[in-house]
């Protein structure tokens, strides 16, 4: 009822409860648990996790092509990743909601 009375959009069969919702408590939690993710936690397998925390070059990199088959990263920091997330989240609701609405 809220998106319909304020935004004036109808939400045919509760896509926005089953699907919507969902969605965007994932992206949120999903940035802010990236935000909390640090070498300490996961060892050098956070640069699987989030391949762009992996260093760009360096000794470092070095041993983690050695023991991980590491790809060189963007050097970000657990904080920009979850800054890059939250903006792709942002992103993609604002494109939703324009494609929505045009449709």
């Amino acid at each position: 009822p809220l998106i319909q009375s304020h935004l004036k959009i109808h939400d045919t069969c509760g896509v926005h409860n089953l699907h919507g919702m969902p969605g965007v408590l994932a992206g949120v939690f999903g940035a802010f648990m990236s935000g909390l993710a640090d070498e300490s936690t996961y060892n050098d397998s956070i640069y699987q996790i989030f391949p762009a925390l992996a260093p760009s070059g360096g000794e470092n990199l070095i041993d983690l092509q050695a023991n991980l088959g590491i790809a060189p990263g963007l050097d970000r920091t657990a904080g920009q990743q979850a800054g890059y997330q939250l903006l792709a989240l942002i992103v993609t609701l604002v494109m939703a909601i324009v494609t929505g609405v045009i449709t």
